[in-house]
């Protein structure tokens, strides 16, 4: 067996290079699974902080997985609703996101760059998955959409559509506005804030109605003690076929705080992310009301 001494140079040097590559090779193939040991030693740093800073009270750590390339943190908070109320009160009272600083902080802990990181967190009562993670510089927060759709469409016979005195059929789908522009803004109008009505704008354009009502409180987040102020938005679209009216219809809702006041526009929240249930059941109010105030019949939604 040669020594280092009995190896020519040439061959000497290649020995050395070929061996030092072969340990970056197996340094690349390991990445962060080497250190695996460090970071679940140092989780328990990490739940130090989350009890300091009471996230604990609502967040709990389930494990650490290491990967090649990123560490990922598993934690469970108990609902959906939970995790839009923490999300909201941080960022009140910190003006930050509750994702950078969770993030933050298990990067320095770890002494890992934080687009190495991944926290997912998964609602116990809901199917609701959270993903936190960093990447060109931003923060990003994914959650799971809303499985709702506030779209719905209707098909009623002109014959059937209702009069009134106000109202004279003209056997056309303008005449099918009015009766809707009439009903709405009757039942919107009534729904009073502190004594007054609510606001009810609508714009008319052929074949399309658009309508926005505002200072609005308890037509869909209807069993709140105090309530928020709404801004309910009416989109549609009207079809004349024949003797039939096709009617294509999007609702949207916002809600906003406000004492006395209504609000600004810029004010209200959309209501799917946090109260998608609420959503859900007035999409549905909304079209039983329509179906009987037209006699029409829901194709979809």
């Amino acid at each position: 067996m040669f020594t280092a001494l009995q190896i020519p140079k040439a061959y000497y040097f290649a020995f050395l290079l070929l061996t030092v590559v072969d340990t970056a090779t197996l340094l690349a193939q390991d990445g962060l699974l080497k250190d695996a040991p460090y970071f679940q030693e140092t989780l328990s740093d990490y739940q130090e902080w989350l009890d300091s800073s009471h996230l604990s009270d609502i967040l709990t750590i389930s494990d650490l997985k290491t990967n090649l390339s990123f560490i990922q943190l598993n934690m469970q908070i108990n609902s959906r609703d939970d995790w839009f109320d923490l999300r909201d009160i941080y960022q009140e009272n910190y003006n930050r996101s509750i994702c950078e600083d969770l993030i933050r902080k298990l990067s320095f802990q770890m002494a890992l760059d934080k687009d190495s990181l991944i926290i997912s967190i998964e609602a116990i009562k809901d199917d609701y998955p959270i993903t936190l993670s960093y990447f060109n510089g931003d923060y990003l927060t994914m959650e799971k959409e809303p499985l709702l759709s506030t779209k719905g469409m209707l098909l009623l016979k002109l014959a059937d559509v209702p009069t009134t005195k106000k109202t004279q059929t003209t056997g056309d789908s303008e005449h099918v506005k009015e009766v809707i522009k009439g009903y709405l803004k009757n039942h919107y109008e009534q729904r009073k804030v502190w004594g007054r009505k609510s606001r009810f704008v609508i714009i008319d354009t052929e074949g399309e109605l658009s309508i926005e009502v505002s200072n609005l409180s308890k037509e869909v987040l209807d069993d709140f003690t105090i309530g928020y102020y709404e801004f309910i938005m009416i989109d549609m679209v009207l079809e004349q076929k024949g003797e039939y009216v096709e009617i294509t219809y999007e609702l949207q809702m916002k809600y906003g705080s406000g004492i006395f006041v209504a609000p600004r526009r810029s004010g209200y929240k959309d209501m799917e992310a946090k109260y998608s249930e609420y959503v859900e059941r007035y999409r549905k109010k909304f079209r039983a009301m329509m179906e009987d105030v037209l006699g029409a019949k829901a194709i979809k939604g």
